[in-house]
């Protein structure tokens, strides 16, 4: 999901993407591919306003505690995407008062038609999440979590029907490209 959300950023030039992955060859490749700046994660974390976790959630409790300090030292902005891991899970791995956004992309982010939903906890910012809506904007569609309530089955319906309406409409687009010939 990383790929995805990393190209959007740069092709809606949001920002400067710097990157990082255990995997060295795997990230030079891809930020030869992309326009991402191959870095580290100390260098990331001094240059850099805010933080995108694009990890498995069993990677963040040995992930988190390498970048609390740092991330508590500068307030940096902490942008999730990790499922299942709620802010105020990510928010105990720091002692102060971290801003953190949680979005929620799907798989048609793969061909920027996803619908994705984004929560804050207290401490975000109106421009922390002006920032991940405009990440999940670069990839199809956002919604705020917020205004849908507290009704969890409500917000997981609503999602639904968005991510069947928006996957119908990119079949029957890829459909009518291909009879076309197009």
């Amino acid at each position: 999901m990383a790929r995805p959300i990393i190209q959007g950023i740069i092709d809606k030039g949001i920002a400067q993407v710097y990157v990082t992955d255990i995997l060295r060859d795997a990230l030079q490749a891809f930020c030869a591919e992309s326009g991402a700046v191959c870095s580290t994660q100390k260098d990331i974390l001094e240059q850099c306003d805010a933080v995108v976790l694009a990890v498995k959630p069993q990677v963040l409790p040995a992930l988190l505690p390498e970048l609390a300090e740092e991330i508590d030292r500068r307030g940096l902005l902490v942008i999730s995407i990790a499922a299942g891991k709620k802010t105020e899970y990510i928010g105990s791995f720091f002692s102060g008062e971290i801003p953190i956004v949680r979005i929620f992309p799907n798989l048609n982010a793969r061909v920027k038609a996803a619908v994705s939903a984004y929560c804050a906890n207290k401490y975000a910012k109106p421009e922390d999440i002006a920032l991940a809506k405009s990440i999940c904007l670069s990839f199809g569609s956002a919604y705020d979590l917020v205004p849908l309530g507290h009704d969890l089955y409500g917000r997981v319906k609503f999602f639904m029907q968005r991510a069947l309406d928006i996957s119908y409409n990119l079949f029957d687009y890829l459909l009518i490209h291909h009879l076309a010939g197009l």
